[in-house]
């Protein structure tokens, strides 16, 4: 951390008290995961891709953009992104899978 980002961060303090420590919004392109789809990928994490008509017994995360194409019209890319780490816990990245429960 460089030293104006300390100065920042204490005016901040200074000024707002701990609350002007928490992160605020920032510019930039909007999210393409919204909470809306999250849940859906959440609840599609509790289930079993036989239950939504796929031919396997493990989400990965191409089975997940393939779905969410299909049914919320998303385009995410399954690959190259970072790490996700949803409100449940569950973490996804596109070297691993989830597997369904039996």
């Amino acid at each position: 951390m460089t030293g104006p980002m300390v100065y920042k961060w204490m005016d901040r303090f200074d000024e707002e008290g701990p609350s002007g420590l928490y992160d605020r919004e920032r510019e930039g392109r909007p999210k393409k995961i919204t909470e809306e789809v999250e849940e859906e990928i959440e609840a599609l994490l509790e289930g079993n891709p036989t239950e939504e008509g796929d031919n396997a017994t493990r989400w990965t995360t191409d089975r997940i953009a393939e779905h969410l194409k299909r049914e919320l019209d998303i385009d995410v890319h399954s690959s190259g992104g970072p790490r996700r780490t949803f409100s449940t816990g569950i973490q996804l990245d596109p070297s691993s899978s989830k597997t369904a429960p039996s």
